[in-house]
């Protein structure tokens, strides 16, 4: 299955993430887990088991 880029940045958008061409909306972005919220602040230490923990979540999706 192909999608195009539109669709692609929409899917994005619909699950809180704002993109070049889509702004979620914010009620759908507070609701995420802290670990996939911008950081705003000072760099964060790289984490190879959050990454990790991510992935197997997203995989479930």
């Amino acid at each position: 299955m192909q999608i195009n880029r539109i669709l692609l940045h929409r899917y994005i958008a619909a699950v809180g993430h704002d993109t070049d061409l889509m702004k979620a909306d914010s009620a759908v972005y507070q609701s995420l887990p802290n670990c996939c919220l911008m950081i705003l602040g000072p760099e964060v230490p790289f984490d190879p088991n959050q990454i990790k923990a991510q992935a197997s979540i997203a995989k479930g999706l």
